[in-house]
């Protein structure tokens, strides 16, 4: 790639030298538990008053963090129960922190970050015309032109319009294979609730635990070797609830019925508006309403 910021977009990428791998750690840290109560942001940017009633918590959206007494770019993980764990842009792991979403050290980002798709801060792979994947993040991003800025691993830069069929989103390896066991213990635990529910017996119940034993162990092998279509955590998770589908049910495991509603509450996904809404369903209502839409999506999701 030469040192130009050229626009791309479609096809091919041009050649690229090989790229020396070097870790990017974020300079900020959770805050204590004090800053919550005494964070005051210093600029003059202020969000909209219940600006997180409406905002979309989703996997990547891009958001600001107040802490160490500034605001800094960070990506929603995952949303739970009106929290979410947010990654801080350039950070791992280890700076990881869940924070409600009614937080005042919470805000949208103060210019727009991106499209439906792709955020400030979302980790990147694009695929070069040698028919290797770089990997880089997307730091900044033009709104009238609609470009973002690619950084690569090396420091190289490139603008592109995306979607772009060369590109595609990824998560780290690490957040992969956490997903898949958040993911199994959820299914295991979801399994013994209804094999006593059923009044089922052991061997029953053994026998599908053997399954995701032996599911989760090539799954996990497939992520360490980057082996694996799908680079986010939501897409691990549906695609892994796909294959236990494509095993589990029939007549002398699971009745296709069971499944969906056993299914739905793993598959649901954050609302966009996580506040209490009088015209939603709720209880037995939302319960079938979840499996109704597992239902209409089953072959879809169906491995083959």
């Amino acid at each position: 790639m030469s040192e130009s910021m050229d626009v791309e977009q479609g096809g091919a990428r041009r050649g690229h030298s090989t790229r020396e791998k070097e870790a990017r750690r974020s300079r900020v840290r959770p805050a204590s538990e004090d800053e919550e109560e005494t964070a005051k942001p210093e600029d003059t940017f202020t969000a909209p008053e219940g600006w997180w009633k409406t905002f979309v918590w989703k996997e990547g959206r891009a958001c600001e963090v107040f802490s160490q007494n500034d605001w800094w770019q960070a990506n929603v993980r995952r949303f739970e129960n009106s929290k979410i764990l947010v990654r801080y842009v350039g950070g791992t792991a280890e700076d990881d922190e869940w924070i409600s979403i009614d937080s005042q050290r919470l805000r949208p980002p103060k210019l727009p970050a991106g499209n439906e798709e792709y955020q400030i801060g979302n980790m990147v792979k694009v695929l070069f015309d040698d028919g290797q994947w770089y990997h880089g993040i997307l730091t900044e991003y033009d709104e009238a032109a609609g470009q973002f800025t690619i950084q690569f691993d090396d420091g190289d830069e490139q603008k592109i319009l995306l979607p772009d069929p060369d590109v595609r989103r990824v998560a780290p390896a690490e957040d992969l294979l956490e997903a898949a066991q958040r993911m199994r213990k959820a299914v295991e635990a979801a399994l013994d609730d209804y094999a006593n529910r059923r009044e089922l017996g052991s061997t029953w119940l053994n026998n599908l635990r053997s399954v995701v034993k032996t599911m989760w162990s090539a799954f996990e092998r497939r992520i360490k070797s980057g082996k694996i279509e799908h680079s986010m955590e939501d897409g691990v998770q549906r695609e892994l609830l796909a294959q236990l589908e494509s095993k589990y049910v029939g007549p002398d495991l699971i009745d296709v019925r069971d499944w969906r509603r056993l299914a739905a509450p793993l598959l649901a996904a954050p609302p966009a508006a996580p506040c209490p809404d009088a015209s939603a369903p709720s209880g037995p209502a939302a319960a079938d309403a979840a499996a109704a839409s597992v239902a209409s999506g089953a072959s879809a999701r169906a491995a083959p």
